[in-house]
């Protein structure tokens, strides 16, 4: 992560950032793109605006209507262009 190294315990999340909040429900909507998506194993797939602090080991608390709940983030991708429209990230998350 960064240039570093990061090893996480299976069980454990980056302590050194609150969870993040991403809410898509009455009306309110936190930066959330779209709709998440849940795979047959309950890992959970979002698109959201570029948020700051999203990254790798982070706690995502999820507040959906059809997702609910805290995930730790897994893997992410950035979507961008200074030319463009698109300010994306896409990340993939498991329940903490």
């Amino acid at each position: 992560q960064d240039g570093a190294l990061q090893l996480l315990n299976i069980a454990s999340a980056l302590t050194t950032v609150a969870a993040i909040d991403l809410t898509s429900i009455d009306g309110v909507n936190t930066g959330i793109v779209g709709s998440p998506s849940v795979d047959s194993q309950g890992a959970v797939s979002v698109s959201t605006l570029l948020i700051p602090g999203l990254a790798p080991g982070v706690l995502v608390s999820l507040n959906t209507l059809f997702v609910q709940g805290g995930y730790r983030i897994e893997k992410i991708r950035y979507q961008g262009n200074t030319r463009g429209q698109e300010w994306y990230a896409h990340f993939d998350a498991v329940k903490y």
